[in-house]
């Protein structure tokens, strides 16, 4: 268990952490295979301070076992990973008790849908109730498993993204930030 693993103890530096995910962005390693250089992007991170983690891979195919385990902390389904991901996980939850501001940027509702985000500060703001787009799933034929989710303007949400960042790194934060970019 983590929280009894750390316990009272306190880390020596308190960085701000960025936890940063990009759908179907292959590690660099795969890219180079396929011929795409990586390198000058991997190397302005590094120069801004990430720490980069190559050969890294998703956990499962689907974002909530992975997401749900990594912010968990374990291999093991605790709880309801919509609540481990949408800001209630173990690992959230431990970087507030050490005083971070928590945030949760995603360009969809799709990861606390029907749940209150625990984030201290979280986009979208807007998320539809579950049942509100049954009569367009009914209309088109098809139940689609995102349909209905609330999906902001690509623009929109790199603005309001960069905003969150920008205020992130004033004070001691905690960033997860799942983006649906370069999608498959």
């Amino acid at each position: 268990e983590l929280i009894t693993a750390v316990g009272n103890k306190q880390p020596l530096r308190k960085p701000n952490v960025y936890l940063l995910l990009y759908d179907a962005y292959v590690s660099s390693e795969t890219m180079t295979a396929y011929g795409i250089d990586n390198s000058e992007q991997e190397e302005y991170l590094r120069e801004l301070g990430f720490t980069l983690f190559p050969q890294t891979y998703s956990l499962f195919a689907d974002t909530m076992r992975s997401m749900g385990r990594v912010l968990n902390a374990s291999m093991e389904i605790e709880g309801d990973l919509n609540s481990t991901v949408s800001g209630d996980g173990k690992v959230i939850r431990l970087f507030k008790e050490m005083g971070y501001q928590t945030y949760g940027i995603f360009p969809y509702d799709f990861m606390f849908r029907g749940l209150t985000p625990k984030y201290d500060d979280y986009i979208p703001r807007f998320s539809a109730p579950p049942y509100s787009h049954l009569l367009s799933a009914i209309l088109i034929g098809e139940f689609r498993f995102d349909i209905g989710f609330y999906d902001q303007d690509h623009s929109e949400f790199v603005l309001e993204k960069q905003e969150m960042l920008l205020d992130a790194s004033r004070q001691k934060s905690f960033v997860y930030m799942h983006t649906n970019v370069p999608s498959y």
